[in-house]
């Protein structure tokens, strides 16, 4: 009998451990199925994106064979400024070449380098020479910077408000009086 009694809680202990590594033998096959249909998703855009990439590794190569086409025609085409560029010469201080396209001028002296745009409500000859403005062009601008300015003024008008005069004017003021 007790013979009996042993083989039942084995049996009962076995029967236990087989239930539970039953549920979880179940539970690891779902995962792997699940793990299965995302691995065949992951290999299905994996291929996609080769295909891409392979796509834009031939675009790329047309691109560069343009660029080295382009570069090749550019160094083939002569200088469109066939003047001989001379070092600049700090002992002419802002002296223009003979026949140069540009001058010399030290960096010290940007600071005093200027020119008015405007002269009142027009545009001055140095400004309309250097934008390389036809006389029509001139009197558009012109035009519109006058109107820009009367109508800043009609609203500066327009808004004005009485204020009261402060404290340091009054006693100014009445000082001098």
């Amino acid at each position: 009998m007790s013979n009996l009694i042993i083989i039942t809680g084995v049996l009962a202990a076995a029967g236990a451990i087989f239930l539970n590594q039953r549920g979880s033998l179940a539970n690891v096959q779902s995962a792997n199925k699940q793990l299965a249909s995302q691995s065949a998703v992951l290999h299905t855009r994996a291929g996609e994106w080769e295909q891409r990439q392979a796509v834009l590794q031939r675009q790329l190569a047309k691109s560069e064979d343009r660029l080295r086409h382009l570069q090749e025609k550019q160094t083939a085409l002569p200088s469109p400024n066939s003047e001989q560029i001379v070092p600049p010469d700090p002992a002419q201080q802002g002296g223009w070449p003979a026949n140069g396209l540009y001058f010399y001028l030290p960096k010290k002296d940007l600071g005093s380098v200027g020119y008015r745009l405007f002269d009142g409500n027009r545009l001055t000859d140095d400004a309309t020479l250097l934008f390389g403005m036809t006389a029509a062009q001139r009197e558009a601008v012109d035009a519109a910077y006058d109107q820009m300015w009367r109508r800043f003024r009609e609203l500066e008008i327009q808004r004005m408000e009485a204020a009261e005069t402060p404290k340091k004017w009054t006693v100014f003021i009445s000082a001098k009086e």
